[in-house]
């Protein structure tokens, strides 16, 4: 184990979630140091936040149709709970993505721990950044906050985003764009977004213009998570994908 997940930092519990789903997660605790936002040794993807947690109990509750059979991705995993949940929900694969080395250490450990899991789960340390062809195309893609701006903002789009390396209509695409890559034809993406900044709704409004993108509703208790619906289109050859139909955002 790596120092920044010493014992003094974990926190085993079990996470309860509807269709009699009992898993046993192992995460950072929040309250035990500081979490390292933005800097090397960052915990802040392990803790099991509320959108992750809303996100997995959406997929055991309602989402068999989406789920079962499926070769599921769990699109920045943390600690793993999220694709985890898909496989008790009966997806057939997933992997389980993290460009962090703390993070894919404690979803192997999370994985591991968990009955069923075994050879149904691929851990898998890069980021989504990079393409990975390697990895194939996925029935439904699962994320929970990819999008998070670094900083509250008035409204305008022109806050910093964690996943953007600049604007959060850039973010946006970059997404977008890695949901449509990753997609068999016909497959679906759910995202959850924390309800933080009006750049981010603005982003993902405008983008539900020009692609199939769509907010689900009253989907759980939590005012402050949103979560998205994507579609990617039946096509032969890829011609407009996510991250160009938002090129205009920028």
């Amino acid at each position: 184990a790596t120092s920044t997940l010493g014992p003094q930092r974990l926190v085993e519990e079990e996470a309860s979630l509807p269709g009699g789903v009992r898993l046993r997660i192992i995460s950072a605790h929040v309250v035990a140091g500081p979490l390292c936002e933005g800097v090397p040794g960052d915990l802040t993807g392990l803790a099991l936040w509320p959108a992750p947690v809303a996100l997995s109990a959406h997929v055991t509750s309602s989402l068999g149709r989406l789920v079962v059979g499926r070769r599921v991705l769990d699109l920045g995993c943390g600690c793993g709970l999220v694709g985890l949940a898909a496989l008790a929900a009966g997806a057939a694969h997933v992997v389980l993505l993290d460009s962090s080395p703390e993070a894919v250490e404690l979803a192997r450990r999370n994985a591991a721990a968990n009955i069923g899991a075994a050879g149904k789960a691929e851990v898998v340390c890069s980021s989504w950044r990079d393409g990975l062809p390697q990895l194939g195309k996925f029935g439904l893609v699962l994320a929970s906050d990819v999008l998070y701006p670094s900083s509250l903002d008035g409204g305008d789009g022109s806050d910093g985003c964690n996943d953007g390396g600049g604007s959060v209509a850039g973010a946006t695409a970059e997404v977008l764009g890695a949901l449509e890559a990753f997609l068999i034809d016909d497959g679906e993406a759910l995202m959850v977004v924390q309800r933080r900044s009006s750049a981010v709704t603005a982003s993902l409004e405008r983008a539900a213009e020009g692609i199939l993108l769509e907010q689900v509703e009253n989907w759980c208790s939590l005012p402050s998570l949103q979560l998205w619906h994507f579609r990617r289109r039946s096509q032969v050859e890829p011609s407009a994908d996510a991250a160009s139909l938002l090129s205009t955002l920028d």
